[in-house]
């Protein structure tokens, strides 16, 4: 269950796909031997993937209530 790990101040209003997408490139980037480990290109692009997921999301006639975006989230 993904939705353990996310910031409770995204209130569920994110596709588990994308948050799937985050958590998958970050375990690569921690693996114990560097070549094992994705370039930065591909931490980009998965990234930018990520985003695109979400932008999705947030213009899906099927998504309601407020949409809380990347850029709404303040660290803590």
């Amino acid at each position: 269950m993904i939705e353990v790990i996310v910031d409770e101040r995204f209130e569920g209003k994110y596709n588990v796909s994308s948050i799937w997408k985050v958590a998958e490139i970050a375990v690569e980037c921690v693996k114990f031997e560097a070549v094992n480990r994705p370039t930065m290109i591909r931490i980009c692009t998965e990234l930018n993937e990520a985003i695109r997921i979400e932008e999705n999301y947030e213009s899906s006639p099927m998504t309601t209530g407020e949409y809380l975006g990347y850029s709404s989230v303040q660290a803590r």
